[in-house]
């Protein structure tokens, strides 16, 4: 491989998949609610076992200049096999050098939503992941919940692909070493995030 995911980033936040997107609410930021937020990709392994995975620490925030962001801990991967999780850390993530996924994007039209109102929205989003940028349109569904509360959800996953982030070689010693026949290179991405504002 959550998307997306600079050195700078990975050096401040510490630890793939998503982001917000909203237009500017009012002039304080908005925080992740992490304990509310997900980010989740399926694993494919001998053309027909599906297992879905998540990670367990995510950090982000809208700010004023409607620029969302989302930072992915990749040290916090779930897959409910801790083997697995201590193999994809290691030979698929590289989290010793690269231990954080980011994911931008920018987004208008929300400030007129009232509360209750649900919209659409046709983003781009920049995903930075073991050193690499690449960008995927994606629709998002945004939500006012209350005059402190807005959630961003993917309408669709998002199909993430290895070889964009130099992950191929990874995947392959993963392979190996669960003596598999193959792990699909393409990951469908999901995310469901809820951003809250101080009253």
């Amino acid at each position: 491989m959550k998307n997306i995911w600079t050195n700078n980033v990975y050096s401040k936040i510490g630890g793939v998949l998503l982001a917000g997107l909203f237009s500017t609410m009012a002039h304080a930021d908005w925080s992740l609610d992490s304990e509310q937020s997900n980010v989740n990709f399926i694993s494919i392994k001998k053309n027909t076992t599906a297992e879905v995975h998540h990670f367990e620490q995510l950090t982000g925030s809208l700010n004023d200049k409607n620029i969302a962001t989302v930072a992915i801990d990749l040290n916090s991967v779930s897959t409910a096999i801790a083997i697995r999780d201590e193999r994809m850390k290691k030979e698929l993530f590289e989290t010793t050098k690269f231990p954080l996924a980011t994911i931008t994007t920018a987004i208008d039209g929300v400030a007129s939503l009232t509360v209750g109102s649900v919209t659409v929205k046709s983003v781009d989003l920049a995903v930075t992941l073991h050193g690499e940028t690449h960008t995927y349109p994606a629709q998002v569904q945004i939500t006012k919940v209350d005059n402190n509360t807005v959630t961003a959800v993917t309408t669709a996953p998002i199909i993430v692909n290895a070889g964009d982030f130099k992950l191929l070689a990874g995947i392959e010693k993963l392979r190996e070493l669960a003596g598999l026949p193959s792990i699909a290179t393409a990951v469908p991405v999901t995310a469901n995030l809820l951003f809250t504002q101080a009253k």
